[in-house]
């Protein structure tokens, strides 16, 4: 029987850092960086299952999906970009003139 009462066989879990990137890595690369790191996260996924997303957005982006472009293809403005050697979808800054798609 182990005695879990020795300091070098208890396994803390206090105090443990609650904001996300203490564990895990930031595959958005920064793009998603605010004062209060533990709700960038919370805002768009949810602890129990990184998978399904809160976004939604008309509601949190600055680009409202109106008329046609509620039609396009998420990946049509979000493009994978490299950053060294490492890929990511740039979710933002996204350039939002007409222009760019309508030239």
């Amino acid at each position: 029987m182990v005695d879990i009462d020795t300091a070098a066989e208890r396994i803390l879990f206090k105090p443990m850092d609650t904001v996300c990137r203490a564990c895990h890595n930031d595959i958005h690369f920064g793009q998603f960086v605010r004062t209060r790191p533990v709700k960038t996260c919370k805002k768009c996924h949810s602890p129990a299952s990184w998978v399904t997303l809160f976004f939604d957005h008309n509601r949190d982006s600055l680009f409202r999906l109106k008329g046609a472009h509620k039609k396009v293809d998420c990946a049509e403005c979000h493009k994978f970009v490299a950053k060294g050697s490492v890929e990511f979808i740039l979710f933002k800054p996204i350039d939002h003139r007409c222009v760019n798609c309508h030239g």
